[in-house]
This record gives structure tokens, C-alpha cells and sequence, in this order.
């Protein structure tokens, strides 16, 4: 029996076919961000002058802010405290977070105000 060229060639594609289609790797779901994940508490603090009477008074500030991530839920607890040495501000926030990647969320907040 006498084999031609392209007659080897096509049983040989016919016998390695299912082995490259049966090894070709399986393709996941892509998975769904995370979004980000965990507690934070922050803060900084402001200095200023106040020049209406001259350079005598001296302003002191800041902001404390964080986040309590409720576990299994896409729902926080976050809430911001302002204050200068005259006043305080406090603003507490419940949201309702949508992750936009495994390190970020953008959220929708309600808080009661008086």
C-alpha cells in the first residue's frame, strides 16, 4: 500500500486533532470584582491664620474619617468628623457599596441630618 503525502499529512491531523482540542486549557467566568474590602480610619489636620485683626489668631482644624465594611453584605458604616477649635461637625453615613475593581467602590450613602 502506497501512502501520498497529503494522505499522511491528514491522518496525522485526524490523530493529533482531539489530543490539541482535548488539551487546550478550559476558559473561567470572568470573575466579579471584589471591590475594596476591610476598615479604614483616617485623618488630617489644617493650621491657618487669621489676618482680620492681624497675624494674632491662629486657626487649628482637621477631619477623622473611616469606614466599618459590613462582612457578606454590600453595605458600610462610615461616617466623618470635622472640627476646628471652635465646633465639631460628626456625619454618619450608611452606603450601599458597588465594586468597580478588586481595590475600589463607589457607593450610595443615606444619613440622617438635623
Amino acid at each position: 500500500m502506497k501512502f501520498s503525502t497529503k494522505a499522511a499529512i491528514a491522518l496525522s491531523f485526524a490523530a493529533i486533532a482531539p489530543a490539541i482540542i482535548l488539551a487546550a486549557p478550559a476558559t473561567a467566568q470572568t470573575q466579579r470584582p471584589t471591590g475594596l474590602q476591610g476598615h479604614y480610619l483616617g485623618g488630617g489636620a489644617s493650621l491657618g491664620l487669621d489676618t482680620e485683626d492681624g497675624f494674632d489668631d491662629l486657626e487649628f482644624g482637621g477631619v477623622v474619617q473611616g469606614r466599618y465594611d459590613i462582612q457578606n453584605v454590600p453595605l458600610s458604616v462610615r461616617g466623618s468628623v470635622l472640627f476646628n477649635d471652635q465646633a465639631a461637625a460628626l456625619q454618619p453615613v450608611i452606603t450601599y457599596d458597588l465594586a468597580t475593581s478588586n481595590s475600589s467602590n463607589i457607593y450610595l450613602g443615606a444619613a440622617l441630618l438635623e
